[in-house]
Order: C-alpha cells, then sequence, then structure tokens
C-alpha cells in the first residue's frame, strides 16, 4: 500500500511541476524566447531515470505548445555540459546558458527517499542575471503536496503581474449592485434539459455524473494487458482469459467469484500483449491464441484443452493473432507479421490452420493506418461493403468508407495503454516505444440490430506527450454508433472507472441468460515502487 501511495505521488508530481514553469515562461518573455532545459538530477534508489525522461519531454512539449518559446536541443546542452561540466552551481549554469544563445535556463533535482519527495527546481535569465524564481516543496503524501503546487503556481502569477489576482468573477458579482430586469411582455418558455437515458449501468451522451455500481468486482495480482471470453474445455460455460507480462491465466465463475482453473507461464523471456479465443478448427473448443512479440521477433502460440490440459498445438507463429467479427462471416482469425525493426510488417491476412501453423488464404482491404490489433469491420447500414473503424498510433479514431477514403475523425483521444513494443531506434544504444492499441469490439448492446464500436478512453495524466512513461488517472468505455451525418456517436458509455482500462467484452459468462459487461483496470504496474494490481469489474446488462 505504501509502495502504491508513493508512485501515486511521484505520477502527480511531474505534471504539476510542468504545469507551474510552463505558466511563467511564456508570460514573461517578449517575443520567441530560447530555454535551454539542463536534465534534473535524480536522487533516489534504485532506477528512476524514466521520472527524468518523462520530465524532460513534458518541459519540452510543453513549453514550445505556444510557439513563445525554442528548445534549445538536448544533445547541444548536453554536449556543453560535457565540455564545462555539470552545472550544479547558478554561475556555471548561466555560463552554459550564455554559450548556448539563450535566454533561460531551467535546472533542478528530484528526490525520492522512503514516502518522502522534494523538488528542486530553479528558473534563471541569462541576460540579467537573477534567479527569477526557485520551487522547494517536500511532501509526505499527494494531499499535503497538490495544494502546495497549486500556491506555487499562484506566487508565479503575482511576481509577473506585479500585483495581486483579481479575485474569481463570482466575488466581484457579489459585490456589484443588483441590477433590475425588465419583465418580458411574454413569458419565455423555460428551455427543456436534456434526458439522460440509463441502460443498466451505461448512461447516455456525455453525461458523467452517473455512478456505476458493479455486481461484482475483484482484484487480481497481474498486469492485466488483453482479455476474452469463451468456452475453453467444450463444458457449455464461458471461462475468462488474460494475460499479464509472461502468464496465460484461464478462470472459471463459481456462482461467486472467479476461481483460476489453469495458468501456463512462459518462458525464454516472453511478452505477451493479445489474447483471442475461437473454435477455429470446429472441434466444440476455443483455442487461445496469445500474441507473443518476444525480442526483435515474434514467436506467438495456440493453446487447446485435450481433456486434462492445456496443450500447445501450435508454437514460434510468426503472426500477431487476433480473431475478429467480420459481418456476414462470423469470428474469423487474421494475422500480420512483425518486423525486426518496428512492429507490424505488410498486410492484414486471413488465417486458416495447418499442420505446420497458420498460413494466409488472403488479405483485408484496410487503409495504410490498420494493424492486426487496432481496427474493426462496420456494416453500415444502406452500405455495401465494410467500413473500418481504426484506433491510430496518436490515439484517434478513424473511420473510413469501404474504399478506404476518411471521412471521419474523433476530437477527442480514446484507448490508451501501458503495454508497448520496444524498437530498435536511429539513435545508437536507444530504443523507441511503439503503445499497443486498445481493443476494438463490436456488439450490440439492446439488440435493436445496430451494431456499436466499443472502445475505451483513457485519461492521460502526461497529455500523451511523453514517449517513454505513460500515466492514467482513469478510464471509461464507449459504445459508438454510427450516424451518416456526424460519423460515430457515444450512445452509450459507463461512468470513470479507477485506473486503466484494459480490456472489456460483452457476454453471458455465467449461464444465467442474460449479457454482462465485463471490464479490466490496470491499478497499478510492476515496477521498483510498485507491484501489479488490476481489477475486473462486472455489470449486469438489462
Amino acid at each position: 500500500m505504501k509502495k502504491r501511495r508513493f508512485r501515486s505521488m511521484i505520477i502527480f508530481i511531474i505534471p504539476f511541476v510542468c504545469y507551474a514553469l510552463f505558466i511563467f515562461l511564456p508570460a514573461h518573455a517578449q517575443g520567441q524566447k530560447t530555454v535551454a532545459v539542463f536534465p534534473f538530477k535524480m536522487n533516489a534508489s534504485g532506477d528512476m531515470a524514466y521520472l527524468r525522461e518523462g520530465l524532460m519531454d513534458m518541459l519540452t512539449s510543453r513549453l514550445t505548445s505556444t510557439g513563445e518559446i525554442r528548445i534549445v536541443e538536448q544533445k547541444l546542452v548536453n554536449k556543453k555540459i560535457e565540455e564545462t561540466g555539470v552545472p550544479d552551481d547558478i554561475p556555471r549554469a548561466l555560463t552554459i546558458g550564455r554559450a548556448l544563445q539563450s535566454d533561460y535556463v531551467i535546472l533542478g533535482s528530484l528526490t525520492a527517499y522512503g514516502e518522502s519527495v522534494s523538488i528542486d527546481a530553479k528558473i534563471l535569465d541569462v541576460a540579467k542575471p537573477e534567479e527569477l524564481m526557485t520551487v522547494f516543496k517536500q511532501s509526505k503524501g499527494t494531499a499535503e503536496f497538490i495544494p502546495a503546487i497549486d500556491q506555487f503556481v499562484l506566487d508565479i502569477k503575482n511576481k509577473i503581474s506585479g500585483r495581486l489576482i483579481p479575485p474569481p468573477v463570482k466575488d466581484k458579482l457579489a459585490q456589484a449592485p443588483p441590477i433590475q430586469a425588465k419583465a418580458p411582455e411574454q413569458p419565455v418558455p423555460a428551455k427543456a434539459a436534456k434526458e439522460t437515458k440509463v441502460f443498466g449501468p451505461l448512461i447516455s451522451g456525455d453525461d458523467a455524473s452517473q455512478e456505476m455500481k458493479s455486481a461484482y468486482a475483484q482484484d487480481f495480482k497481474y498486469h492485466i494487458k488483453s482479455l476474452d471470453i469463451g468456452d475453453v474445455d467444450g463444458d457449455g460455460k464461458k471461462e475468462l482469459v488474460f494475460v499479464d507480462d509472461n502468464t496465460v491465466s484461464i478462470w472459471k465463475w463459481n456462482q461467486q467469484s472467479f476461481v483460476l482453473f489453469k495458468q501456463i507461464k512462459g518462458i525464454w523471456g516472453p511478452n505477451y500483449v493479445h489474447v483471442s479465443l475461437g473454435d477455429i478448427n470446429r472441434n466444440g473448443r476455443d483455442e487461445i491464441y496469445v500474441s507473443n512479440p518476444e525480442g526483435p521477433g515474434i514467436s506467438s502460440f495456440v493453446l487447446e484443452w485435450d481433456g486434462l490440459s492445456f496443450k500447445k498445438i501450435a508454437g514460434r507463429q510468426p503472426w500477431f493473432f487476433r480473431i475478429i467479427e467480420i459481418p456476414g462471416q462470423g469470428r474469423t482469425l487474421i494475422g500480420q507479421k512483425r518486423n525486426t525493426r518496428s512492429h507490424f510488417q505488410g498486410k492484414v491476412h486471413i488465417l486458416k490452420p495447418e499442420k505446420s501453423g497458420y498460413s494466409s488464404t488472403g488479405t483485408l482491404n484496410l487503409p495504410p493506418s490498420a494493424n492486426a490489433l487496432n481496427f474493426a469491420l462496420l456494416q453500415a447500414e444502406g452500405s455495401k461493403g465494410f467500413y473500418s473503424v481504426v484506433l491510430n498510433e496518436n490515439d484517434y479514431l478513424t473511420l473510413f468508407d469501404p474504399n478506404n477514403k476518411r471521412v471521419w475523425t474523433s476530437k477527442d483521444h480514446f484507448g490508451g495503454t501501458y503495454a508497448f513494443l520496444s524498437m530498435d531506434s536511429e539513435r545508437l544504444g536507444d530504443e523507441e516505444r511503439y503503445y499497443m492499441p486498445s481493443p476494438i469490439n463490436i456488439t450490440d448492446l439492446n439488440e435493436d440490430g445496430r451494431p456499436e464500436i466499443m472502445v475505451c478512453k483513457n485519461s492521460s495524466m502526461t497529455w500523451r506527450l511523453v514517449s517513454r512513461a505513460r500515466f492514467y488517472s482513469g478510464g471509461e468505455v464507449h459504445f459508438l454508433a454510427w450516424d451518416k451525418k456526424a460519423g460515430l456517436n457515444t450512445q452509450w458509455k459507463t461512468g470513470s472507472l479507477s485506473g486503466a482500462v484494459s480490456g472489456y467484452r460483452v457476454a453471458d459468462f455465467n449461464g444465467d441468460g442474460k449479457k454482462q459487461l465485463v471490464i479490466a483496470s490496470v491499478m497499478a504496474q510492476d515496477g521498483i515502487i510498485s507491484t501489479a494490481q488490476s481489477q475486473i469489474s462486472v455489470y449486469d446488462l438489462p
């Protein structure tokens, strides 16, 4: 529990400090100013370099977003530091700033010990020279630290304006004399409030006031990356199957909770990123298809129940596996290969089983931004062919017509995961990360014949600007319907859930004849200061 509180505290610190620094510099600058950001010094046990990298990425992105500030290239800053030494005092920092022809320099440190965290940051004016702002805050918990940062932001506003901040608008209105309004000649009808519809635990539109009450919730000490529901042992009942980094876990429902049925652990450094269930070989039992981008390549496999255990019926497969719904064809196995220097390679194939594994029977006609794991096919009313709904690399939903012409793009981000692939970088000794797409499923909640697109919408605490670290404060699951004029609109959505939503399915998994909504949320990842934890929540649908 202490580790989780500490991690939460770290996650909150970085956005608030960056926000404070961001407010000051653009307001102070006259025209475009140049800023050199020195690497923050880390004082902490263990490897916490990712925090510094995340902080540097956010500073660069946020400071340059308005165009008023230009950031000195980091390689130039690092090169100058190598020549002159680490800027561990103000004179040396100003010297480096002048050499880089910057107007301001930012330097600081982050110290973490136990549950205590302290931030020490400085903004220096190279020309004057003087120390414009100093931040030093220490906290034993998030509740103490956030108000201190809020006050720090307020102090910055006071300093740059040279006066007190005006009181809130409501205070001014309270002091103003009342205005006598003329009575209308005719009564004005009151505007009807927008009606919020409820579908079991779901609410319509964008109303976020509804609280979700799950029928059941259970914690798991895993980072659940992907899940699916199906009958994997042929007993007529559905099982819950999920994967974390190196384990496939099969769980049965015993009318009170999920009980572990079987567990298969991987060896040789596995990295399971996706699981799909489906009876592709038509023997009455769903196979378990696990996508495993192992090292620079991919070594996926398929498991099947033989009456006693789950046997590997295909191993070392060169495919990202997934089973999707193709309108008019049902559940279909698809796959895509991997380039050793990237993530997905070539086209998405329809696969069939063979003695040695799986081979292609043809390819799907998809837009270039689609890959095996980030799209769904939609049979739009009155149209010929399939529309493709794609969650692109920047986490925007995009709709393509049957000719792969883009017809709609979401204004908001959707998806958001912690799972990633490491890729070779053009920079020697570095790596790039490709974050795996969130699942997109097709369902028909109210069985009205109009399918909905089911996708999550996780709230990023780093605004998706940090390339090597991601943090999410919560998430929702949206059900979007097709509209010819407006594109995709949210018909139903869940309330906000804690953690990052990582998997979701609609199925009658307990055999009561009614559908349930099953959602997995990642509460914490494995790390130096935390252990993995996820939660499965079950909601009864009408």
